[in-house]
Order: C-alpha cells, then structure tokens, then sequence
C-alpha cells in the first residue's frame, strides 16, 4: 500500500514547527535580555541623579497656610 501524502509529509511539518517554535523562543529570550539591559541602565541612571525626594530636606507642613 503506498503511503499517503500527508504521511510522507509529516516529518517535514513536525520539524518545521519545532523549528519555528525554537526560533520564536530565541527571539523572546532575546527580546527580554534587551529590555533587561535597558531597565538596568534607567535604574543606574536614576540613582546617580539625585531627586528632591531624597535630598533629605523636610517641607514645613506644620500651621497650613492660615
């Protein structure tokens, strides 16, 4: 009996897909090594800048504005 098409095929599909997947995967693990990179320099680029918040000055709330 000969083989149908879709049989002989089915290897080649397999592969393909597992092919693809595995490329998409790179393609994330890459992705988020990039953004990683990117977090880490905006966090070392906050704590070299001082803020206002962390100056250690106090505001005077005491009284309001009466």
């Amino acid at each position: 009996m000969p083989k149908s098409r879709t049989r002989k095929n089915h290897k080649k599909k397999v592969a393909a897909r597992n092919m693809k997947l595995k490329n998409e995967a790179k393609k994330m693990e890459t992705a988020m090594e990039d953004l990683q990179k990117a977090y880490v320099e905006e966090m070392a680029k906050k704590a070299k800048e001082p803020s206002a918040e962390d100056s250690g000055d106090v505001p005077f709330t005491l009284g309001g504005d009466k």
